[in-house]
């Protein structure tokens, strides 16, 4: 039998896409700390979500830990 570990909440890789710029940049929260660093990712401000932006590694309750404004917002969008 395989073995599934759970992945903690607050593990996220996100990234916001380039389609205008040909670049896409990944976000990696605190807790990916080592992970980044394997891809010798630099540290930057935490980054405001926007269209193409998403979660692409990780447990999908990242979202609820480090943006709950824009995952608020959007639940408002789609119930009105």
């Amino acid at each position: 039998m395989a073995n599934h570990r759970q992945v903690p909440t607050g593990i996220g890789v996100f990234a916001q896409d380039g389609f205008e710029t040909g670049v896409v940049n990944w976000y990696f929260s605190p807790e990916a700390a080592g992970l980044a660093a394997a891809f010798a990712a630099l540290p930057c401000a935490k980054p405001t979500p926007a269209d193409g932006f998403g979660l692409l590694v990780g447990d999908q309750r990242s979202w609820e830990c480090y943006f709950p404004d824009y995952i608020a917002a959007r639940r408002r969008r789609h119930t009105s």
